[in-house]
């Protein structure tokens, strides 16, 4: 589920199998260009305020769309 808080993207990611299933991530996201951050945490923390990646509490993924 996609929402905004202000200029902050947010993402809610449901696990739909295994030991994820269930469970509720949630997280921000930011899109510039061609570049994606997805920053999420555990499914028993709050929302992580910044992109950083701080295991085991949060995760972060930087996706880079190629060009053809």
């Amino acid at each position: 589920t996609l929402g905004k808080s202000g200029n902050v993207w947010t993402i809610d990611a449901s696990g739909t199998a295994g030991k994820t299933q269930g469970k509720t991530y949630l997280g921000i996201l930011q899109l510039e260009g061609d570049t994606l951050k997805w920053c999420s945490g555990n499914p028993t923390l709050a929302r992580p305020s910044q992109f950083k990646s701080t295991p085991p509490d949060a995760f972060l993924m930087i996706l880079t769309r190629k060009k053809p």
